[in-house]
């Protein structure tokens, strides 16, 4: 709804085929046994690209709304959040699975999981902005 702008849509339509069609060849090339962290941070660069083209539009197409009571606010929010903090973690995978103790690297991607709790909480704001904009 925010992306009114046909180019910004086109854009972003066209990186969201491309990306899903290159995680999926390369999600089908590796074992499947075995999860791929190296895709998963090209996912979330890809990601947190999407999220900037959404902010960009929306801080450029700013009203005198109040975005925080906006749900997709919340979302990308969610989305840029994760994506650029779990991004370093899975790149580096190989490397702190190397370089450090067991111990270490098994807290080092517990911080990952408290990203993921993080976001779905800001998917749970998302879903209240939902309920007072029905209300009013």
């Amino acid at each position: 709804m925010l992306l009114k702008d046909r180019i910004y849509s086109r854009i972003i339509y066209i990186l969201f085929i491309s990306t899903l069609l290159l995680a999926v060849y390369l999600l089908n090339m590796s074992y499947i046994n075995k999860p791929n962290l190296q895709i998963r941070a090209l996912i979330n660069m890809c990601q947190t690209i999407y999220c900037i083209f959404f902010y960009h539009n929306l801080f450029k197409n700013i009203t005198y709304q109040n975005i925080l009571l906006e749900p997709s606010f919340w979302i990308v929010a969610g989305l840029i959040f994760f994506s650029c903090l779990s991004l370093p973690i899975y790149a580096l995978n190989s490397y702190i699975k190397q370089e450090f103790p067991l111990i270490i690297s098994a807290n080092i991607f517990s911080i990952s999981n408290m990203l993921i709790i993080i976001m779905h909480l800001f998917f749970i704001k998302a879903y209240l902005c939902t309920i007072r904009l029905h209300r009013a």
